[in-house]
């Protein structure tokens, strides 16, 4: 029987961010399946997190070698069933994403385009001339919504000719998080809290926010240690954070660990009770994600799709970063007193942050979701849309 020809135009790591890391899983789960010929071109963008945004000659000869190929097979015939492509909407990229997907579809039975990001309020409402043109640059493709929100939003919308509710995920930890004997002890015997930040070391992802909510908890008297995990960007470097860690006098609570990858990220995450992650930049992170798969309780500023992913028990978790900062430190205080006053609601709660993982985020329900998309060839076939149309009509 022959295989599915399938046209994989989606950037793989470097750099390493969540885009381009669930871009990676995609590709390794539809190389797994054996039914699907796989066709991977991508050039054109950047190579590392400091290149993110920049314009080079480098970056327009890449993307140009792309788009001639790409012209260049369809011209020749090359014919394909599926083409995948990421999609951010808010991105300098939108109309390289769009461009390719209009490209993409003169030579492919069905394109697939992942949302990661916002901004799909704007290309369907055509607000401007740049979201016009991306409106129908990608009209008729099929969209792979990461939240519930987002899948709505574009049902509700007659661009699209599929809409798929795909959540994202985050392979299973292969231990569980470290018993709370094990970890470190304040004074008078009290064990501190850690608590965690995972990020690059970029201010829009919360790292300054996290150090200046440390110094709120430092200044209230509570027994807490505080560990960053992250790599450099052009913004700061791990010496830059742990100068801002001394400025703000928690230098002696405060590990800056620079980037932890795999087996170490992992070790890293079990290490942890509480994943405090002040982000203004993200739309569905897998960082959060894996912190709950980790057993870590979520605490985070309320952008995207956090406050659905985060789920309806930890909702009074999800701050809105609009919110004067003297209530935002009151929330993050009341929080950890809470923890630290009562280590059983502690467990509990962390038990509670690794179940909603297993209900919603793991591969293998992602394996099952993403090839019923794959499968479909009406929205029918798609179960978990079904839960959102009926939620908007």
């Amino acid at each position: 029987m022959a295989k599915t020809k399938f046209l994989f135009l989606a950037q793989l790591p470097p750099p390493i961010h969540g885009v381009s890391m669930m871009s990676k899983q995609v590709y390794d789960m539809v190389g797994t399946l054996g039914a699907y010929e796989i066709d991977y071109l991508w050039s054109g963008s950047a190579k590392n997190l400091n290149d993110i945004d920049k314009k080079s000659l480098g970056k327009i000869f890449g993307f140009a070698t792309l788009v001639m190929t790409l012209v260049f097979r369809f011209v020749s015939g090359k014919r394909y069933d599926t083409a995948y492509l990421t999609f951010a909407p808010w991105t300098h990229a939108a109309i390289r994403d769009g461009f390719l997907a209009w490209l993409a579809g003169l030579s492919s039975g069905r394109v697939l385009l992942h949302l990661h990001g916002e901004g799909l309020t704007q290309v369907i409402g055509q607000k401007g001339i740049r979201n016009k043109l991306i409106y129908w640059l990608i009209q008729k493709s099929e969209l792979v919504a990461i939240t519930g929100s987002s899948a709505a939003l574009a049902r509700q919308s007659a661009i699209f000719s599929k809409v798929h509710l795909l959540p994202n995920f985050v392979a299973n930890p292969a231990n569980s998080p470290l018993p709370k004997t094990s970890r470190t002890t304040g004074g008078e015997g009290k064990r501190s809290l850690e608590i965690l930040f995972l990020g690059n070391l970029d201010p829009r992802k919360g790292v300054l926010q996290f150090l200046d909510f440390i110094q709120a908890l430092d200044k209230e008297g509570l027994a807490v240690k505080a560990k960053i995990v992250g790599a450099a960007t052009k913004f700061l470097s791990v010496e830059d954070v742990r100068k801002e860690g001394e400025k703000r006098n928690i230098g002696g609570l405060l590990s800056v660990l620079g980037p932890r990858y795999g087996q170490d990220k992992t070790d890293f995450l079990r290490q942890g009770d509480i994943f405090l992650y002040p982000s203004r930049h993200d739309y569905a992170p897998l960082v959060l994600i894996e912190a709950m798969s980790a057993g870590l309780i979520p605490i985070t500023y309320d952008t995207g799709g956090i406050a659905e992913i985060a789920g309806d028990y930890f909702q009074g978790h999800v701050i809105s970063p609009r919110l004067p900062q003297p209530v935002q430190n009151s929330i993050v205080i009341g929080l950890i007193k809470k923890y630290s006053a009562d280590y059983k609601t502690l467990e509990q709660d962390k038990a509670k942050a690794r179940l909603l993982y297993e209900q919603k985020y793991t591969k293998e329900k992602f394996i099952h979701n993403f090839t019923s998309i794959l499968d479909s060839t009406t929205l029918d076939h798609n179960p978990e849309l079904q839960t959102v149309k009926k939620s908007v009509s």
